[in-house]
């Protein structure tokens, strides 16, 4: 079984998803919990136009700080499902521009197993343009990873 799970997660349906496999997986097979919520860094005010300094839009709600981990409700959902399930679970809220990248470095960094996160389930034209979190996860790092839509 999986002994060290990473789990990306935003609060959505499909992440809440994603973490409630990853803690019946971790319950299942006495494994730990990595919680991780990727938000965008803080942009300055001279710089929230619409348009970021290197003229991509800037992401949603980056305007608004970080809440740290402390008061993330996201990751306190992820803390409360595992303490009620039995499980250990360590938790980090990190501040990256590039979800993708910070949740393969989290899986390489904790030395995790397994990654289990939440997909829309795009796929086609519209993946192509929007891009996928999960897919760049999926093909940028070695650790197995489990979606869950």
């Amino acid at each position: 079984m999986f002994k060290r799970i990473l789990v990306p997660i935003d609060g959505s349906e499909r992440s809440n998803n994603a973490m409630r496999a990853a803690v019946e997986l971790a319950r299942m097979g006495g494994g730990r919990l990595f919680a991780v919520h990727v938000v965008a860094p803080v942009i300055p005010d001279a710089a929230f136009s619409g348009m970021s300094v290197i003229g991509v839009p800037a992401p949603v709600g980056a305007a608004t700080a970080p809440t740290g981990t402390a008061h993330d409700p996201a990751l306190l959902a992820v803390r409360r499902a595992a303490h009620e399930a039995g499980v250990r679970v360590d938790s980090a809220q990190l501040v990256d521009l590039d979800p993708a990248q910070a949740i393969a470095q989290a899986a390489r960094r904790c030395e995790c197993d397994l990654i289990v996160m939440g997909s829309r389930g795009r796929s086609g034209i519209l993946s192509a343009i929007t891009g996928s979190t999960s897919g760049t996860v999926y093909g940028s790092c070695d650790v197995p990873v489990l979606l869950v839509h």
